[in-house]
């Protein structure tokens, strides 16, 4: 019968295991990826997961949730910043960008439908309500960088739309364009500004 496991071997087994997850569905795609080819990998048998892991599903939540806190973590060292306001909002479209582009394997597992289900994994759910936290610490910012024709919190709400559409179009490569996707990410974030100040 195996020993029972400490919450320090849950935590440690999970993360080496989705470190592997993440990297095999880089490379064959998240359909192509099954816990047993993930335990291949890892070098444990095909029923050793299981014990960490209710199912596929799970390892994704857990891998989301992962993703989410160190997207998060990110934003929030920047909105507590002292940066002046305007500096904040170009240092956040920044790390948004940053981040989608150097994990975008990640990010598109992050924010696909599946990541917001009625059966969310507690750590996603954590992880979750910490992004809407930052969205409205993010709408506080763009009130103090002098966002006053419409309401922070929508601005704020359009910035992130707005950032969101330009990454899944550029990762996805459906669009070709003369501009570099750094001029348009500057253009896009100056012009929103402005539009909304």
């Amino acid at each position: 019968m195996p020993k029972p496991l400490s919450s320090a071997d849950v935590e440690k087994f999970q993360a080496t295991f989705c470190d592997i997850a993440l990297t095999l569905i880089e490379e064959n795609g998240i359909d192509n990826t099954s816990l047993r080819s993930i335990a291949k990998a890892y070098g444990c048998s095909s029923m050793t997961p299981y014990r960490y892991f209710k199912d596929k599903e799970e390892l994704l939540d857990i891998i989301r949730a992962r993703g989410f806190k160190t997207f998060i973590d990110r934003l929030d060292a920047i909105t507590e910043s002292d940066f002046p306001a305007m500096e904040k909002m170009h240092e956040l479209a920044r790390e948004y960008f940053e981040f989608a582009l150097e994990k975008h394997t990640l990010y598109q597992l992050m924010f696909d439908r599946n990541a917001y289900n009625q059966t969310t994994h507690p750590q996603l759910q954590d992880q979750l309500d910490r992004l809407n936290k930052a969205w409205a610490s993010s709408a506080r910012v763009s009130s103090d960088a002098g966002v006053n024709r419409v309401d922070g919190e929508l601005a704020a709400q359009l910035f992130w739309a707005g950032m969101h559409g330009l990454v899944t179009l550029h990762i996805s490569q459906s669009f070709n364009s003369k501009w570099s996707f750094e001029q348009m990410a500057t253009e896009l974030i100056d012009t929103m500004f402005l539009g909304f100040a």
